[in-house]
């Protein structure tokens, strides 16, 4: 669409040169990476996960400052920061506020999702699309590398995912919203492989495309 409120697609678009269906992927990645991310939050402060939760919060930060998201970044910040200072009892509030700022977003994105038929259409195609592809050598070794540590549930995962992104020559903003990396700052390891399962290494955004 023209308009995405409360994205401001227009900035986002300049961020990615331009390519909106390289941004529509991003959007949608975003709303199924961040969807309950309010609540993702609570669960790891109750577990005692307190850098994980600062390291998501980092992470939204970062990547709904690129999709030019307002006041969610400053958010996220703020509970970063909190988190980061040990005040995890003060974040309740917080959390709370950006839970209720991220909604209209995390709805915006999941209107960009196909209807259930039209995707169940388009699946067979993509699959040959990606089975026909012509993957260099190092993204399919780099990718298989994080499989195996994916299985494993191998924290040395997160490094073996930018291996694997820098043979797609994905860019810094395209990789930091890739749900597979948005699984393992989670440490969602069976999510992350589920998803690296339908990832087929494709090039990079020179091409106007990105793995999804």
């Amino acid at each position: 669409p023209a308009q995405l409120p409360p994205f401001g697609l227009d900035r986002a678009l300049r961020r990615v040169n331009g390519k909106a269906a390289l941004l529509r992927r991003l959007i949608v990645s975003f709303g199924e990476s961040y969807g309950r991310v309010g609540d993702d939050l609570r669960a790891m402060i109750r577990a005692g996960r307190i850098e994980d939760a600062a390291r998501l919060a980092h992470t939204l930060k970062s990547v709904a400052g690129s999709l030019e998201l307002s006041e969610v970044p400053d958010l996220a910040g703020q509970i970063e920061a909190a988190l980061g200072a040990g005040e995890s009892g003060a974040v309740a509030g917080l959390i709370a506020e950006l839970a209720d700022r991220m909604a209209p977003a995390i709805a915006a994105a999941n209107s960009l999702q196909p209807a259930p038929s039209q995707a169940s259409a388009d699946a067979p195609a993509a699959a040959r699309i990606n089975a026909a592809s012509h993957a260099s050598a190092e993204a399919r070794a780099a990718r298989d590398a994080l499989r195996q540590q994916l299985c494993r549930r191998s924290l040395s995962a997160r490094a073996g995912f930018h291996a694997f992104a820098d043979a797609l020559g994905l860019d810094a903003g395209t990789r930091d919203a890739h749900p597979v990396l948005q699984a393992l700052l989670r440490l969602d390891y069976a999510e992350a492989l589920r998803l690296l399962d339908g990832t087929q290494p494709e090039t990079g955004p020179d091409n106007g495309e990105v793995a999804t």
